[in-house]
């Protein structure tokens, strides 16, 4: 075996990774090769590596008394060392004591790019695999016990995966997603492996690729680097997006350079710290400037430092420095600013991608919080009135754009229909637009939505070659009580839509089969950007939640009786199926409002969150009986249900805010007034106050609901 001094110069002769020197290469023109990066360790390809397979022989030990002191009172520094054939996780205490290896992982390119769970009981890391002849293979996310035990990757795929960033609750982990013919962006998984969706989406050519993700300490938000525009020159930037919401801002862009990664938050959320070169593409080092975008630094007395990682307090940073004299890769800490700058002794091994060990508090913990008694709830009472003829049969109720729209089919044999607009204080009625196509349904409300200032219908209509069927979209413009587009959707029957800014979702039945499948087209162009398949075998709901698009619909692989059990979660950008989560009960409505989104039961309500897409909490019980009649937004991330037990006298509605807790409730003495309350779809205008119903034959309720005290 050649000596591995000789080894590791060479290597540092080498100018980047396999992985980095791909996504360079589809930049729009050549950039400077970054340093030897630890994201993947691929650079050292020279490096000999053993027999197929991958064999794992854990040391799961537990600390001793000295590395526990340390750990509690500066935190370890984890990172990628090399243990002669491969690069491995390591652990060493910031004096340079108590050196650990983590991992042994046989026949993989590499392990690199440890990040510790806030608790610090856990560690996610990269691994590399080899392909079968030898040459460096996809890369995954892995999870490990904070002593090397339980190694197991947590994604799968496809392309590859790295620089793993923990959420600050352990739950998630943001990552980059390098797939083929697709752009590096930011996705984030559950640590458990669940739930894998994208983060970011770069449409070509206005961002090139998303990188080096941090989520900052107070769970808000995530950075990360940003190379957009086209030309020689690439723009760099360092971007600060909400976790929920809409698109974040560019805190800082980095006019003198041509790359940047790896940033880490300071513990307090005030800095970030990251890699960047500098005006001569040969050199870089650590930059640190205000997650505000103000009061950038640079290192430049440290030049080839990279990789920095801030202390548990704040007041220093570790990183991965290339000697330029040997060519040996080492871990030196400084103090925020700069100074002081020394080696962690002892370290005999190449060291890359320090990581350095959240502290958690030893103080005593906090005293528990007196029992309070719950608030009183609120009390409803509803004022119900109903406005007949709206049409023969009126087919889904919305409410927005200052109106309540209804949807009806024409009765006869001439296709088409109209929808009725309503006044939101009387319930009488505005207008009526004959529209080419109207939604069909019968109970359910699919096919109405409003969105992107407009109301928007799904109905159907005969194909351009003559056969059946196409889908047709109508925009119905509020300002004029008019039609102002139409989007055809070919060879689609009877669905449901959604619409998401200048987007709209098509949800519908094959009309030439008999799958689904679900269509983006642009409500601008009317292009078709993709149409994808959705598994099960029925369904008529499709909504956007949690930077996703969910259609609920029956199993994978039901047959028989319909029964509403699983969503389906696609990228809007692509259309690739995510995955799917099977909730509760069967149900053919639920509700969303924004990012909430609220499921029956059975006998309750539960909240699901569209972005871990997670079931959260218990289910809401407020009474037998419940959710038999309106399961309805309250326009603040809560909902309103009805509860009516059968046979029973007492019929009640209930309102559950976002929490989860009951915040009002009353009851619907007289029997006409309750049966008035029920219908075929709702929708709840937070202005007003006031649940509307659709009902299969002729009318639409008012219910107006009056609260007192508190």
């Amino acid at each position: 075996m050649a000596d591995l001094d000789e080894r590791f110069r060479s290597l540092a002769r080498t100018s980047a990774p396999d992985l980095w020197e791909a996504i360079r290469d589809r930049r729009p023109a050549p950039l400077p090769r970054p340093p030897i990066v630890p994201r993947l360790a691929a650079a050292f390809v020279a490096l000999a590596v053993a027999s197929a397979g991958i064999g794992f022989a854990v040391v799961g030990l537990r600390l001793d008394v000295r590395e526990r002191s340390v750990a509690e009172a500066e935190g370890l520094i984890a990172f990628s060392g090399f243990d002669g054939e491969t690069w491995q996780i390591y652990s060493v205490a910031p004096d340079g004591s108590g050196l650990r290896q983590l991992t042994h992982l046989s026949d993989v390119e590499a392990v690199a790019e440890p990040a510790w769970s806030p608790d610090g009981q856990r560690i996610a890391f990269v691994v590399q695999g080899l392909r079968e002849d030898g040459r460096t293979g996809r890369s995954d996310i892995w999870v490990m016990g904070a002593d090397g035990s339980s190694p197991r990757p947590i994604t799968d795929g496809p392309g590859s995966s790295f620089s793993p960033s923990w959420s600050p609750n352990g739950t998630r982990i943001a990552y980059v997603r390098d797939a083929q013919g697709e752009r590096p962006q930011i996705w984030i998984v559950g640590s458990d492996g669940s739930n894998q969706h994208a983060f970011t989406r770069c449409a070509v050519p206005e961002c090139v690729e998303d990188s080096s993700p941090a989520w900052s300490p107070d769970g808000e938000r995530i950075a990360f680097v940003r190379f957009s525009g086209a030309g020689a020159i690439v723009p760099v930037s360092i971007m600060v997006w909400p976790v929920e919401g809409s698109e974040g801002v560019e805190v800082i862009g980095i006019d003198d350079a041509e790359w940047a990664m790896e940033i880490d938050w300071s513990p307090d959320g005030t800095d970030l710290a990251f890699t960047r070169s500098f005006e001569d593409a040969n050199r870089w080092g650590i930059s640190v400037v205000g997650a505000d975008g103000t009061g950038l630094r640079s290192f430049a007395h440290l030049p080839s430092a990279q990789s920095p990682s801030w202390s548990p307090d704040g007041s220093r940073i570790v990183f991965q420095r290339m000697d330029p004299e040997t060519g040996r890769i080492g871990l030196l800490v400084m103090n925020e600013d700069g100074t002081g700058v020394r080696a962690i002794p002892g370290l005999q091994i190449e060291a890359t991608s320090p990581a350095w060990h959240p502290v958690v508090p030893t103080e005593e913990p906090w005293p528990e919080p007196v029992p309070t008694e719950p608030p009183v709830p609120a009390t409803v009472e509803v004022e119900v009135s109903t406005t007949e003829g709206v049409a023969e049969f009126p087919s889904a109720v919305t409410v927005g754009e200052g109106g309540v729209w209804v949807t009806a089919p024409n009765q006869d044999d001439s296709g088409g229909g109209e929808v009725i607009r309503l006044d939101p204080f009387t319930g009488g009625i505005v207008a009526r637009i004959p529209t080419r196509a109207a939604p069909g349904w019968e109970f359910g409300g699919a096919g109405l939505t409003v969105g992107d200032g407009g109301v928007w219908t799904l109905g159907v209509v005969r194909a351009e070659d003559g056969g059946c069927c196409d889908g047709l979209v109508t925009r119905v413009d509020p300002a004029t009580n008019a039609v102002a587009d139409e989007l055809r959707v070919p060879g689609i029957a009877s669905g449901d839509l959604w619409v998401d800014g200048d987007t709209v979702f098509v949800l519908g039945f094959e009309a030439r089969g008999p799958g689904l499948e679900l269509v983006r087209v642009d409500a601008a162009t009317h292009e078709i950007s993709w149409r994808v398949p959705v598994p099960g075998q029925w369904s008529q709901t499709v909504f956007v939640a949690g930077g996703s698009v969910w259609v609920a619909g029956t199993a994978p692989d039901a047959r028989g009786p319909i029964e509403v059990t699983t969503l389906y979660r696609y990228d809007p950008a692509t259309g690739t199926l995510l995955g799917h989560v099977e909730h509760p009960a069967s149900q053919f409505t639920l509700v969303v409002h924004g990012d909430a989104v609220w499921l029956r039961t059975g006998d309750g309500a539960q909240r699901f969150d569209a972005l871990s897409g997670r079931v959260v909490g218990e289910p809401v019980r407020p009474g037998p009986g419940c959710c038999t009649g309106p399961f309805v937004s309250d326009g603040a991330g809560g909902v309103w249900v009805v509860s009516s037990p059968g046979g029973a006298t007492e019929r009640s509605i209930w309102q559950i805010d976002a929490t989860g807790e009951v915040v009002a409730m009353g009851t619907v003495e007289d029997r006409d007034t309750f049966e008035q309350m029920l219908g075929q779809s709702y929708a709840f205008d937070p202005e007003t106050k006031t649940i509307w119903v659709q009902h299969y034959k002729d009318s639409v309720s008012r219910v107006r609901l009056l609260m007192t005290g508190s």
